[in-house]
């Protein structure tokens, strides 16, 4: 059941390194929804809904990020539930 919704602003070295594919398979492990894009400004947005406590492991590993990532800072910001259903998917 889902009971959070979050946007995230991930900033570092986040671009051309495999991170939208690390962040898919972390949210597919927690069974979230939601979606990940790279930002023209070099920086990666994503929405997560899931379970609390499942979005918050997921945000505590997109911390270490794919193996070149280095990850400088993660915003969160709330937002209102959407009630989707995985699959979490890539946007370009």
């Amino acid at each position: 059941m889902s009971d959070i919704r979050l946007r995230l602003s991930i900033q570092g070295v986040v671009q051309g390194v495999g991170f939208r594919w690390s962040t898919k398979r972390a949210a597919d492990r927690f069974n979230l929804a939601g979606w990940v894009r790279n930002e023209p400004d070099g920086s990666v947005t994503a929405e997560v809904e899931g379970d609390g406590g499942l979005v918050k492991e997921f945000i505590s590993e997109l911390k270490t990020g794919s193996r070149y990532a280095r990850i400088t800072r993660i915003d969160e910001q709330p937002l209102e539930l959407a009630f989707e259903v995985p699959p979490f998917n890539i946007r370009h």
